[in-house]
């Protein structure tokens, strides 16, 4: 009797085991099914060379985007005589620091505030710069449909310009630092 029911305890216990081994096969095989769809589809879009970020400009877009390049080229370089200013400002306050000659010092104190004067200057220019490359922006969406909002070239014109916007609020931030 009582190896009956080990038997039967067995007999229940394999049934459950080999229908839990079945839920896993099945598991695992969708598991491998999506992984080969997903698969196929990445050779897919490998066979069609699909590549969002370098896509093909025509030579319109090109040549609007050139012109947009060189007026941002020129925001940039002064922006890095900015740059430079800033440096020569950080190392003229530490040379200030470490003077005792009262000459020296008024000689230091010129410079520093004509460089000072010199950042704001280009400060504004860059950013009257920047105003006038958001305009162009605007009006460049009004040029073409190619160009319209939301298009490839507006968006790289708007990225690239907010860009420029940042790296010059932080300079200004930096230059307050001082």
């Amino acid at each position: 009797m009582d190896f009956n029911f080990v038997n039967n305890f067995l007999d229940i216990l394999a049934g459950g085991f080999c229908k839990l081994i079945a839920k896993m096969n099945d598991l695992m095989t969708k598991s491998f099914l999506s992984y080969v769809d997903l698969k196929k589809q990445a050779k897919k879009d490998i066979e069609a060379e699909i590549d969002l970020e370098a896509s093909q400009l025509n030579p319109s877009d090109e040549q609007n985007l050139s012109q947009f390049f060189q007026e941002v080229d020129a925001t940039k370089a002064e922006m890095e005589e900015i740059t430079n200013l800033l440096f020569d400002l950080q190392h003229l306050n530490e040379e200030s620091k470490s003077t005792h000659s009262a000459k020296i010092l008024r000689g230091l104190r010129d410079r520093m505030d004509s460089d000072m004067v010199a950042v704001l200057r280009k400060a504004k220019i860059v950013k009257a710069r920047l105003e006038a490359v958001d305009q162009s922006n605007v009006t460049n969406r009004r040029v073409s449909e190619a160009y319209k909002e939301g298009s490839h070239v507006d968006r790289t014109r708007i990225l690239v310009t907010s860009g420029l916007r940042v790296k010059l609020r932080d300079m200004m931030n930096d230059f307050q630092s001082l």
